[in-house]
C-alpha cells in the first residue's frame, strides 16, 4: 500500500513539480486570503481583519470620550458616526469609518473591519462598521484580531458572515490569528523553532496602526478570555457547535456506548455477514450532548502547571503553549498547541483530544441518548439485591431513551415545585410550595415518607405493608409484630421506655402522660 504524508501530499497537488513552500504560497495567497468576484469582476466577499467587536451598542456607542462639547462630554458614538467634528478646545474629531452614517442603527455583534486590500495601508485607510449577516436568533463568536468574510450590500451597509477558517495548524475555537500562516509557510526554512512553535514576528505585514487598534479595542481587553481549548471532529452526518470557552452542543450518533443497542442490520434488507453493510452503523441511536469544560483531567492538570511561557507544557492528551500576537505581545497567554505534526518526528499528535470517551470528563453534562448500556456507561449500577432500575424497554421496541444530567456538583431548583415521577412505576418524589417533601412507592398501596413543613415526620406503610427499621427482616427490626397483631393500636410487643419516661411502641402510661420529641436508638449486631 502506498504511503502518504504531507510532503507527499503536497508533490501530488502540484504534479510532482515545484517546492512545498510554493504550494503553501499558493494555498496562502489565492485561497485564504482570497476574494471572490461575481462575473462581472464585482466582489461579492471580501476578507477583514476584526477591529473591534460591538456586543452591545447601547453601551459601546454611549461612552464617554475626553472631549467635550458646550461643557458636557462628547460620547463616542458622536464622533464615530460623524455628527460631532470639534470640541471646545478646538480639536478636530474625524470619524475613522468609511461608512459613519450606519453607526446610530448598528445591531447587536457587528464588528468594526479593516479589509484585506486595506490592512496593510498606513493611517489613511478607513474602517468599515459592518452588520451581523445572521439574525439575532444567532450570534457568531469573533474577536478582534481574527479574520472574517465580508460582504458590501450597498456603498454604506456591509454585513460579515462568520470568522474565515484557517490552517489546521491555527485553526483554534478560542481565537484564531489568521496571520500566523505566513509562520506554516516558513518553518521548514527556519532553523528557529519558536518562529512556528510560539508564533513569533507574526504580523504579516500589518500596518501599525491596525495593530495598534486591535490592541486598543474594547472587546479584547474587556470581553475576552484566551485560554487553551482541546480540539474535536465529527461524524459527517453529525452538527457540532462549539463555544470559545470550552463549551459545545453535539447533535449526532450514541458516543459512548462500546456495542450498539440496536443492530446496524436495522433499516436496510442486508446482514453484516453479506459484507454489504457497515458494521459501524448505528441506525436508532440519537444522540444529544451538552456539554462544558470538556477534557477536563488534561485541562485542570494544565491549569495547575503555569510555567514560565518558554517551554511547552503537556498532560495526557494535551500540549500548551504560550503564543505571541503581534497586536499585543506582552499579553501572550496559554493556547492549544496545534503544530505538532509538523515539528520533529518524536513530537507526536495526542489523538484522544479529539474524541469522548469518557463520559465524566468534564465538568458538567446533559446527555441524551438511546443507549441501553447508559447505566454501564454511568457506573450507575443497580442496587444488589433490590429490584432493576436499568433501562427495561418494556414495550419491547427498543426504546432505552435516557436522559443524564452529570457533573461535579449537581442542582435541581425550582422557585415553586419540584416532581420527579415514575411513569411505570407510580412512584417519585414531590416538593410542595408549602415547604413539603413527599417520596412515595406506587400510589396503589405502596408506602410514603412525608417530611412536613410544620417538623412532623410521617412514615407511612402500604395497608399490607410493614415497617422495617433498622433490618429488612420483619422479625429482626427494632419494633417487630405478629403478623396477626399489625392493627393501628394494637400492636403486640415489648414497650420501649425513653429515657424522658415516654413510651415508643406503646400509648402513653395514664400516669405519666409522657412522650418523647426525639427518639435516639442504637442498633447493633443482627
Amino acid at each position: 500500500m502506498r504511503q502518504w504524508n504531507l510532503r507527499t501530499l503536497r508533490n501530488e497537488a502540484q504534479g510532482g513539480k515545484g517546492s512545498d513552500l510554493s504550494f503553501d504560497k499558493d494555498i496562502e495567497n489565492n485561497v485564504t486570503r482570497a476574494s471572490l468576484y461575481d462575473s462581472g469582476g464585482n466582489s461579492l466577499f471580501e476578507v477583514g481583519i476584526v477591529e473591534e467587536v460591538v456586543s452591545n451598542p447601547y453601551d459601546y456607542f454611549t461612552r464617554e470620550t475626553p472631549y467635550n462639547l458646550n461643557g458636557s462630554a462628547v460620547l463616542l458614538g458622536d464622533i464615530l458616526s460623524g455628527r460631532v467634528t470639534s470640541d471646545d478646545d478646538g480639536n478636530t474629531l474625524t470619524t475613522p469609518y468609511k461608512n459613519p452614517a450606519v453607526v446610530d442603527y448598528a445591531p447587536a455583534n457587528s464588528v468594526v473591519v479593516f479589509l484585506n486590500n486595506q490592512k496593510k495601508g498606513g493611517s489613511g485607510a478607513r474602517s468599515i462598521l459592518c452588520f451581523p449577516f445572521f439574525s439575532s436568533h444567532l450570534m457568531l463568536p469573533v474577536k478582534p484580531g481574527e479574520n472574517v468574510w465580508v460582504m458590501k450590500f450597498s456603498n454604506n451597509i456591509y454585513y460579515w458572515f462568520c470568522r474565515q477558517p484557517s490552517f489546521r495548524q491555527i485553526e483554534d475555537v478560542n481565537f484564531t490569528f489568521a496571520q500566523r500562516e505566513n509562520n506554516v509557510s516558513n518553518v521548514k526554512s527556519s532553523e528557529d523553532p519558536n518562529t512556528y512553535v510560539h508564533f513569533k514576528r507574526s504580523d504579516n505585514g500589518l500596518s501599525e496602526n491596525l495593530l495598534q487598534n486591535i490592541s486598543n479595542s474594547a472587546a479584547l481587553n474587556e470581553e475576552f478570555t484566551g485560554e487553551p481549548v482541546p480540539r474535536q471532529v465529527k461524524d459527517c452526518g453529525d452538527f457540532l457547535i462549539q463555544g470559545s470557552n470550552n463549551s459545545h452542543i453535539y447533535l449526532g450518533k450514541e458516543k459512548f456506548e462500546e456495542e450498539n443497542t440496536i443492530s446496524p442490520e436495522v433499516f436496510t434488507p442486508n446482514t453484516i455477514e453479506e459484507d454489504k453493510i457497515n458494521a459501524l452503523r448505528k441506525p436508532v441511536s440519537p444522540a444529544i450532548d451538552l456539554c462544558v469544560l470538556r477534557k477536563k483531567n488534561d485541562i485542570l492538570e494544565l491549569a495547575n502547571d503555569r510555567g514560565d511561557g518558554s517551554e511547552e507544557i503537556q498532560s495526557d492528551n494535551m500540549s500548551i503553549f504560550s503564543g505571541e500576537k503581534s497586536f499585543n505581545p506582552d499579553a501572550s497567554y496559554y493556547e492549544n498547541q496545534k503544530s505538532r505534526e509538523l515539528l520533529e518526528s518524536d513530537n507526536d499528535i495526542f489523538p484522544e483530544e479529539f474524541y469522548d470517551s469518557d463520559i465524566y470528563d468534564c465538568a458538567a453534562r446533559i446527555y441524551m441518548s438511546n443507549a441501553k448500556s447508559i447505566d454501564e456507561i454511568l457506573f450507575a449500577n443497580d442496587y444488589a439485591g433490590e429490584n432493576s432500575a436499568s433501562p427495561q424497554d418494556l414495550e419491547g421496541l427498543g426504546n432505552y431513551g435516557t436522559i443524564a444530567a452529570l457533573g461535579t456538583n449537581a442542582r435541581l431548583v425550582g422557585t415553586e415545585t419540584i416532581k420527579i415521577h415514575n411513569v411505570a412505576g407510580s412512584s417519585g418524589i414531590q416538593f410542595t410550595p408549602s415547604g413539603d417533601v413527599i417520596v412515595f412507592a406506587n400510589t396503589e398501596g405502596g408506602a410514603k415518607i412525608v417530611l412536613e413543613s410544620g417538623g412532623d415526620i410521617r412514615i407511612v406503610p402500604g395497608e399490607n405493608g410493614i415497617l422495617k427499621l433498622g433490618s429488612d427482616n420483619a422479625t429482626g427490626g427494632i419494633v417487630a409484630a405478629s403478623a396477626s397483631t399489625r392493627v393501628e393500636g394494637s400492636v403486640t410487643a415489648t414497650p420501649i421506655v425513653t429515657t424522658a419516661g415516654g413510651i415508643v411502641s406503646a400509648p402513653a402510661v395514664p400516669s405519666t402522660g409522657l412522650y418523647s420529641n426525639k427518639v435516639l436508638i442504637a442498633v447493633s449486631g443482627n
